[in-house]
C-alpha cells in the first residue's frame, strides 16, 4: 500500500472516528438529556398517580375522623354492646359510604367487631383475609405512638386502603375509648376515577406477600411509594414502580405509559446534526488530501527514490539531493544524509563486529568456519600439522543455576582470558563455539604442543580457583577439553572428532584432556 493509499485511509480512518465520537457525544449529551426529560416526566406522572392514590386515602381518612368522633361508635367501644348501635355499623353503613370493611379495636387492643361486604356489596362471612391486617394493625397503633393513620395492605387478591382513627366523643372531650379501622377495596371503579381525573394510562396488580425491597430504587416523599422505579425499554415507554404497605413492603406494582414524542424529536434533530457534520468532514478530507499530497507525498516520493538508487547500490557515501525550502521536509533530507554517513562508518565496523563474540571478546562460530576452512587447505597442501582444541565448561548449567547468569557470564570471560594467555602466536585463533563451549584452532601444532596447552589450561584454572560448590570434578570451575589432529579432515568430522574427545573426557570424570585417535588411512592398491 503507497503513502498516498495510506495517508487516504489515516484521514477517513480520522474522520470516521471523529463521525463517531460527534455521534456519541451528541446522543450522550442531546439524546440522553432528550431522554431525561421524558424519564422526569414519567416520574413525575407515577408521583401524581401516587398522590391521586393518597387523595382517595385522605378520603377515607376523612371518613374516618368522621366516625371516630361519633357518640354512638364512642359508646359502642367503652362497653362493647352493639345493642342499639347494629343498625348504625352494620353493613347498611359500610354500603353507604363505599367501604369494605369497618372494625372496632377497645383501649386494650382487643378486637371487638368486623363487618365486610363482598364485591357486590353483600355481607362477608368470611374475615380470614382480613387476619393479616388484624395481625399488623396493633403493631403500627404501638410504632406511631398515636393510634392514627393510612396505608395500603392486601386482602387476599385486593389491594386495601386502610385508615385508623383513635375513637372520641362528637366534642373531643375524655380520653380515647378505642381505635376504629376503615378499608376501602382499591377496585376498578376508584382506579377509573384516577384515570379521568390524571389522565394518565396505567395498570395496577397486587403482588404477593413476602416481597421485599432489592436496592433503594428511586423514592419519592410519599408514605407508599413509588420505590424501586425502574423504565422499561420498550417503545412506547412504561415506567413501572412498587407501592408499599403498611409494613413498608411491596403490596402493589404500577406500570404507567408514557409518550416518546420528546425523543422521537431529539433523534431527528441528532440526525440532521450529524448528516451536517459528516458532509463537513468530508470536505475538509478532500481538501486535506489535496494539500498534503503538493506538500508532502510528491517530495517524500523524492526523497524515496533517492535512497533505493543508494541501497540498490550500496554506495553508502552518496547523499541525497534535498527538498527545497526550510521546512521538516528538508530538515528530514540533511537528517537521512547524517544517518547515510554514520551508516557508511558502521557497516565497516560490523564486518569486524560479525567476527566476534560480544560477551568474551573472542573469535565467534562464523569466523571460525571461515578460519578452519583455509588452514585445513593449507594442512592439505603443504601437510603442516594443525589440531584444534575443544572444551566445555564442566558442570555449568549448575553453576547458572545457584550462582546465577550474571556470575557465569563473568567465569566466562575469566575462561576467555585464561584461553588467550595459553596461546602467543599470532596464527592461534581462540574461539567461544556458543554458550560453555570454546575451542583453540592451534595451526603448525602436533598432538603433543596441543597436550601442553590443554595442561597449561588446566593448570591457570587452578590457579585461579573460581569457586563451584556444585561441581562434582572439583571445588573450583574445570573444563573438560579435546584434541583432535587434523587428517584428510573436513570442518565437519574435524569438529566431531574433537567434540567426541570431549565427551570422553566427560565420561571419564571430567576436569580432563582426551585427545582423540587419527583416523584410519584410506587402503592403497599395491602396484602390480
Amino acid at each position: 500500500m503507497g503513502l498516498r493509499a495510506k495517508l487516504l485511509l489515516l484521514f477517513f480512518t480520522c474522520f470516521g472516528l471523529m463521525a463517531f465520537a460527534a455521534i456519541t457525544l451528541l446522543f450522550r449529551s442531546l439524546h440522553g438529556s432528550f431522554a431525561d426529560i421524558e424519564r422526569n416526566n414519567a416520574l413525575e406522572q407515577m408521583n401524581q398517580l401516587v398522590r391521586n392514590v393518597e387523595s382517595e386515602l385522605e378520603h377515607l381518612n376523612q371518613i374516618t375522623v368522621d366516625w371516630a368522633n361519633w357518640d354512638t361508635m364512642y359508646e359502642f367501644a367503652r362497653t362493647g354492646d352493639l345493642a342499639g348501635a347494629e343498625s348504625d355499623l352494620g353493613h347498611g353503613a359500610i354500603n353507604s359510604a363505599a367501604l369494605s370493611m369497618m372494625t372496632v379495636f377497645d383501649r386494650g387492643g382487643r378486637q371487638l367487631v368486623v363487618v365486610a361486604v363482598d364485591g357486590n356489596g353483600q355481607p362477608a362471612a368470611d374475615f380470614r383475609a382480613y387476619a393479616p391486617l388484624f395481625t399488623t394493625l396493633p403493631r403500627q397503633f404501638a410504632r406511631r405512638g398515636t393510634p392514627h393513620g393510612c396505608g395500603l395492605t392486601r386482602a387476599a387478591q385486593q389491594i386495601l386502603m386502610v385508615c385508623w382513627q383513635p375513637i372520641h366523643r362528637a366534642d373531643r372531650g375524655g380520653e380515647s375509648s378505642g381505635v376504629v379501622v376503615l378499608s376501602r377495596t382499591l377496585d376498578a371503579t376508584i382506579l377509573g376515577r384516577i384515570r379521568q381525573q390524571s389522565d394518565l394510562s396505567f395498570t395496577v396488580s397486587t403482588l404477593p406477600p413476602g416481597l421485599s425491597l432489592a436496592g433503594s430504587g428511586t423514592t419519592a416523599s410519599s408514605r407508599i411509594g413509588p420505590r424501586n422505579v425502574r423504565f422499561l425499554n420498550e417503545p412506547a415507554g412504561v415506567i413501572e414502580a412498587l407501592l408499599l404497605d403498611l409494613d413498608a413492603s411491596p403490596v402493589a406494582q404500577v406500570q404507567l405509559q408514557f409518550p416518546r414524542e420528546v425523543t422521537r424529536q431529539g433523534e431527528e434533530v441528532t440526525w440532521q446534526v450529524i448528516r451536517t457534520l459528516l458532509m463537513v468532514a468530508l470536505l475538509n478530507g478532500v481538501a486535506l488530501l489535496v494539500g498534503v499530497h503538493v506538500l508532502m507525498v510528491r517530495r517524500l516520493r523524492k526523497l524515496g527514490q533517492g535512497l533505493q538508487a543508494i541501497g540498490a547500490s550500496h554506495q553508502w557515501s552518496d547523499r541525497l539531493a534535498l527538498p527545497r525550502g526550510q521546512d521538516e521536509l528538508a530538515a528530514l533530507g540533511r537528517d537521512i544524509n547524517v544517518l547515510l554517513g554514520v551508516i557508511e562508518e558502521q557497516v565497516s565496523e560490523l564486518e569486524v563486529l560479525s567476527m566476534t563474540d560480544p560477551l568474551t571478546q573472542l573469535a565467534n562460530r562464523r569466523a571460525f568456519d571461515s578460519r578452519v576452512n583455509l588452514e585445513l587447505r593449507r594442512h592439505a597442501r603443504l601437510g603442516t600439522p594443525l589440531c584444534l582444541l575443544s572444551l566445555d565448561v564442566d558442570f555449568f548449567k549448575q553453576y547458572n543455576d545457584h550462582y546465577g547468569h550474571p556470575a557465569g557470564d563473568l567465569v566466562l570471560q575469566s575462561l576467555a582470558r585464561t584461553l588467550r594467555s595459553a596461546v602467543h602466536r599470532p596464527a592461534d585463533l581462540v574461539i567461544r563455539m556458543g554458550g560453555e563451549e570454546f575451542a583453540l584452532l592451534l595451526p603448525d601444532t602436533d598432538t603433543e604442543g596441543a597436550c601442553r596447552i590443554a595442561e597449561q589450561i588446566h593448570r591457570q584454572l587452578r590457579i585461579e580457583s573460581l569457586p563451584h560448590a556444585y561441581s562434582a570434578a572439583a571445588s573450583h570451575v574445570t573444563v573438560s577439553i579435546g584434541i583432535a589432529a587434523a587428517r584428510r579432515d573436513t570442518i565437519a568430522s574435524l569438529t566431531q572428532r574433537a567434540d567426541e574427545a570431549v565427551y570422553t573426557a566427560k565420561r571419564n570424570g571430567r576436569n580432563q584432556t582426551c585427545v582423540a585417535p587419527l583416523p584410519e588411512p584410506a587402503s592403497e592398491t599395491a602396484p602390480d
